[in-house]
């Protein structure tokens, strides 16, 4: 499966403007400090759940990633190696099933 090619369910969407693309992802660099478990590993927001402020990443090995952004004025504070929560999907077809169930428990499927 292609992400270009992706049919999104609510309460997940693509990202809609270039302005959301860069101010979600300046949030997420922001988050992602150096002892967290994802710093490093070239996380690139390419969607978003609506209901949350959980974002779909792809990292550089080409797994896929939920993050859920803390939206904090700090990116260092004495959690960094905990918050932004996140767990991964693995593969774009791992997020497919999770997102159609997010989608069901939504009230949408």
């Amino acid at each position: 499966m292609d992400i270009e090619k992706l049919d999104w369910a609510a309460p997940w969407r693509s990202l809609s403007t270039e302005q959301e693309a860069v101010g979600l992802q300046r949030q997420l660099d922001r988050e992602l400090t150096g002892r967290h478990p994802l710093s490093g590993r070239g996380a690139t927001v390419i969607g978003r759940r609506v209901d949350r402020d959980d974002v779909l990443v792809v990292l550089f090995d080409g797994t896929y990633a939920n993050v859920h952004l803390t939206w904090g004025l700090s990116s260092v504070d004495q959690f960094a190696d905990e918050y932004p929560t996140w767990f991964a999907y693995g593969t774009l077809d791992d997020f497919v099933l999770a997102m159609s169930n997010d989608s069901r428990d939504d009230g949408d499927a």
